[in-house]
């Protein structure tokens, strides 16, 4: 898997995972014959923290150019990630408000 072309949203997710503030849901979906990972749904929920939701509205933008699938929306004036597909993992992002957000990051196995 090419890590380097979303290295900003991964470097927040992995912020994520030792901060207290956020709810995190990892799901791991395993191959039955083999009992191997076949992808990794991690869905973060961030509420009353504006500066956390800045900062992955910044990796959103520092990583677009390496995604090659990108959906945006405007809200409010301001041009909104909805989702963007890297080479085997995606990731989607919803706003419900001022400082509250939910990041969901689908992983697919390296091939």
């Amino acid at each position: 898997m090419k890590i380097g072309a979303q290295e900003n949203l991964a470097a927040m997710v992995r912020k994520c995972e030792t901060m207290e503030s956020v709810d995190m849901n990892v799901v791991r979906q395993k191959n039955p014959q083999t009992k191997k990972t076949e992808s990794v749904i991690t869905s973060i929920t961030i509420k009353s923290n504006p500066a956390l939701v800045n900062e992955f509205l910044n990796a959103f933008q520092r990583d677009e150019n390496k995604a090659y699938q990108v959906i945006e929306k405007k809200k409010g004036g301001k041009t909104i990630p909805s989702f963007y597909q890297f080479v085997g993992v995606s990731y989607s992002f919803s706003m419900q408000g001022d400082g509250n957000a939910t990041v969901t990051e689908i992983r697919e196995p390296a091939t």
